[in-house]
């Protein structure tokens, strides 16, 4: 089945077929898996150092005894970039043309063999060798989501980790799905209908009543302010991709763009001199 579905079409009627038996085979062999063990997925597109920044640090900070596979999911970014990164642990696939950060940690969560899927955003990385207990010890308790919480109160897929198998039981996806309006934080109808990714997951969660881990940042004052370190175990730079693939804009959501560059500047300059911390 795999193998018949190792590249999705582009075209749409297409890609939905695809989808649909994607859904039904994952769904016969949910816990299919192998225990105690856990697989990052990233959306990659035009983000070239945070990329790198983000599998050195995974691999620094992860016990290899768990962390079994970093596959990322290359949006047809056109740069060549993730490929260079593919090793004993990063795992490229290729997409042949920008289908949406959804769309990319859903493959990655299709190919994931492990009991834990851990979503990470290309511009998110761990900052202690704590971050993996820090999410998978909540689902070993019986949350059924932990990561970073967002100011709408769910789970954001810049760091969000959640058992295989209910992804697959419960059909959950990361899909997006926008209204033709700007998403208010207070609309009652985020997450039942229309959502941001990976956003429906953790309202279809909450209306099961099952446990959810909510991180919180650091500073909780700086929780959308250029970049955040959450629950001290990972950091996320909020408009680090947008800044890469947005080179003409100067303000971000009233963040100005070099304030961004700055931070990331800064983290480079870092990770060039003495490697990951």
């Amino acid at each position: 089945m795999k193998a018949q579905l190792s590249r999705l079409s582009k075209h749409a009627r297409v890609r939905r077929w695809q989808s649909e038996l994607m859904g039904m085979w994952l769904r016969a062999f949910p816990d299919r898996v192998e225990p105690g063990t856990a697989t990052v997925g990233v959306a990659y597109y035009r983000t070239p150092r945070h990329l790198k920044i983000q599998l050195a640090r995974i691999r620094k900070h992860s016990d290899p005894a768990i962390l079994r596979r970093v596959i990322v999911v290359d949006n047809h970014s056109g740069d060549g970039v993730a490929k260079v990164h593919e090793n004993d642990v990063v795992q490229v696939h290729e997409f042949p043309q920008n289908f949406g950060h959804g769309a990319a940690l859903d493959w990655a969560a299709w190919y994931t063999e492990t009991e834990f899927f851990i979503a990470l955003d290309s511009d998110a990385w761990p900052v202690s060798n704590q971050w993996l207990a820090r999410l998978l010890n909540p689902l070993r308790e019986g949350a059924a989501i932990a990561g970073i919480r967002h100011e709408r109160d769910f789970i954001h897929p810049s760091c969000l980790a959640i058992r295989t198998g209910t992804l697959r039981r419960l059909r959950l996806s990361f899909s997006e799905k926008y209204p033709a309006f700007p998403m208010r934080h207070d609309d009652p109808d985020n997450g039942r209908l229309y959502w941001d990714t990976g956003e429906r997951i953790s309202w279809v969660l909450k209306q099961r009543g099952e446990p959810i881990e909510r991180i919180f940042a650091d500073r909780p004052d700086q929780a959308t302010y250029v970049g955040s370190v959450y629950g001290g175990v990972v950091y996320h730079q909020w408009y680090g991709t947008r800044l890469e693939v947005e080179p003409g804009r100067q303000d971000f959501d009233g963040i100005p763009r070099e304030a961004i560059e700055r931070e990331m500047n800064e983290w480079m300059a870092e990770f060039e001199a003495q490697g990951p911390r």
